[in-house]
């Protein structure tokens, strides 16, 4: 049969929260299986909600009761990232300003990233100075789950959405926040409105196969339609 990618098996591996691993019902500890201990800790009892997605558990956050989870200094010194994201909006765009967040992993303070704002826009602060407009995506991002992947390094700034790439720059200044990460939420009070079947966060750009062998994982687990996969 067909070998299922391992994103573990890819270099950089350093947060994995996935809804399977988290409880039933509130959440106290979201447990991070990479190795590396990046736990998250729920504020306002974000809920585990079992055979959402594929016969997967996932985590939802309801934006009104202000849930979210903090996690530890991890990205201390990155000097790039890329995170994936699979999830699914109650609304898009979010009926109010307060329901727009997804994280907070980039360092300028002066900014939030919203997925999307009220205007349908995705603006990302994902691990830099100058946060992008990555701009509206077709796909709603209610009306399934799907596949959110960012990544900054040097000089180079990109969002792909299920697979595809949405937006890219070529002017980028890396930085990554060193004093409490979060997600579920961005730096204000933005909070994020919906379901989240996983994560995964590496300490580096990937290469565009080792991005399809993690597409083709996503795919493969949570019977999503993803472009750009690589099988293993």
């Amino acid at each position: 049969g067909v070998v299922v990618c391992d994103p573990a098996s890819i270099t950089g591996l350093q947060l994995r929260l996935k809804g399977d691993d988290a409880a039933t019902g509130a959440i106290t500890t979201w447990s991070d299986s990479s190795g590396n201990v990046n736990d998250g800790t729920g504020v306002g009892s974000p809920t585990g909600v079992a055979n959402v997605l594929n016969g997967h558990k996932i985590v939802r956050f309801v934006a009104a009761s202000t849930q979210y989870f903090t996690l530890p200094d991890f990205m201390f010194g990155f000097t790039a990232g890329e995170v994936f994201v699979v999830l699914k909006l109650n609304t898009d765009p979010p009926a109010t300003d307060t329901a727009t967040g997804l994280f907070h992993f980039g360092d300028n303070l002066a900014f939030n990233t919203h997925y999307p704002y009220i205007d349908g826009i995705i603006y990302d602060n994902f691990g830099t100075t100058v946060r992008k407009e990555v701009g509206d995506p077709t796909p709603s991002l209610s009306s399934a789950f799907r596949l959110y992947n960012p990544h900054s390094g040097s000089g180079d700034w990109e969002a792909f959405l299920d697979g595809t790439s949405i937006f890219s720059t070529g002017t980028n200044t890396v930085n990554f926040v060193t004093g409490g990460p979060l997600f579920g939420k961005s730096k204000a009070a933005y909070y994020l409105d919906g379901d989240v079947a996983e994560i995964l966060f590496y300490d580096n750009v990937l290469t565009s196969t080792d991005r399809g062998h993690v597409n083709s994982y996503v795919a493969d687990t949570y019977a999503l339609t993803i472009a750009n996969t690589v099988s293993c």
